[in-house]
């Protein structure tokens, strides 16, 4: 529920579900190691960290801020 808290957050504010996932992906083994155990977190760690170097041109896209953010409403044209 924190790591669903921490997504929406990011994603209501920047608008980047990709930003909101590597963010939410980066903080989940911190929740997991406060609420569940350190072993629990060091896995999900490195299972974050290669989900997170599977996405390096979704990162390398916002960077460069050509990633296209979430939209709200109508669309103009």
């Amino acid at each position: 529920m924190a790591s669903l808290c921490v997504w929406l957050m990011v994603t209501l504010c920047t608008r980047y579900v990709s930003l909101a996932s590597s963010i939410t992906l980066a903080v989940a083994p911190c929740i997991v190691w406060l609420r569940v155990d350190a072993t629990s977190a060091l896995i999900l760690a490195v299972a974050s960290a290669i989900a997170i170097a599977k996405h390096r041109a979704n990162i390398t896209r916002l960077l460069r801020g050509e990633e296209s953010g979430l939209r709200f409403g109508k669309r103009e044209g």
